[in-house]
């Protein structure tokens, strides 16, 4: 599994996001991921369970 490494703090847009239908994800305690459109609501990560969902589909950690 890759090493993981943190996002920052600041939001970032998933690169796979279209204009309007965007996935944002940063690093605070958690990996937090919220999508654009609704940003009040949030799922939130520890670094293990985000690495494995990454991991599980095919992405780096990086």
């Amino acid at each position: 599994m890759a090493e993981f490494e943190p996002l920052g703090s600041a939001w970032r847009k998933s690169t796979r996001s279209a204009d309007v239908n965007c996935v944002e994800a940063r690093h605070q305690d958690e990996v937090e991921v919220r999508d654009s459109k609704a940003p009040v609501s949030r799922l939130a990560f520890g670094a293990r369970s985000w690495g494995s969902f990454l991991h599980a589909t095919g992405r780096s950690a990086n």
